[in-house]
């Protein structure tokens, strides 16, 4: 492995989160969340097997070593260690999402001055019953600050599908509004269909935003 993307496991920890590579142990909390109607309003129902996510969990840690991209879950902190259903190792608790680094790349820069520089593309999703919480925004937060700071991102992106609103208000709270711009998906997105609205933005977009953000008390 080289460079700060080829890596065996990643793990950012928030104030209320865990946000790490998936393991084997997830992979019935990730099966419940992925077949879960409420939570796939945008995306087409996933398997509820457990196995098939033990399966894909080789591919995603080969991934994630080679640097393509790495997924991770999101997890609730716990105060303690315990041993009760949907709870893992101390300071982690229910697993209630599932998201990451869907992508990095090498593109030319928002600016088009420099070619090649690393563009990370950024997913996340909480599970329905804890909606409301400020947990997307949260977890969304500290993965674009990780990006940056730990991967070596020079810039960002997102997409959704365009009847997304509730991600567009997400972007309005943590202010990249401005980033927004609608896309065509050519032959079709896994997660979007023929039409999302796509966020890029670079570091000194998100310094302003942090500025923004911090002026609102957010």
């Amino acid at each position: 492995m080289s460079g700060p993307t080829h890596r065996k496991h990643h793990r950012i920890d928030t104030r209320r989160l865990v946000i790490r590579s998936a393991v084997p142990k997830d992979a019935q909390a990730i099966a419940a969340l992925r077949s879960t109607p409420e939570n796939m309003v945008f995306e087409k129902l996933d398997s509820d097997d457990p196995e098939a996510y033990l399966k894909r969990m080789v591919n995603w840690q080969k991934a994630s070593e080679e640097g393509r991209y790495a997924f991770t879950v999101i997890l609730l902190r716990s105060p303690s260690e315990s041993s009760s259903p949907g709870e893992s190792e101390q300071g982690e608790g229910k697993l209630i999402g599932f998201g990451g680094f869907n992508e990095f790349r090498w593109v030319k820069s928002l600016d088009g001055r420099v070619d090649n520089v690393l563009e990370v593309d950024v997913g996340a999703q909480i599970d329905h019953k804890h909606w409301r919480k400020g947990y997307g925004r949260e977890a969304f937060v500290a993965m674009v600050e990780y990006a940056f700071t730990k991967l070596g991102a020079e810039q960002l992106s997102c997409d959704t599908d365009f009847r997304n609103e509730p991600w567009r208000e997400l972007m309005k709270t943590v202010r990249l509004e401005k980033n927004e711009q609608a896309h065509v998906n050519g032959e079709g997105h896994p997660a979007c269909g023929d039409k999302s609205w796509l966020w890029r933005f670079n570091r000194g977009d998100w310094q302003t935003a942090k500025a923004e953000m911090g002026k609102s008390g957010k």
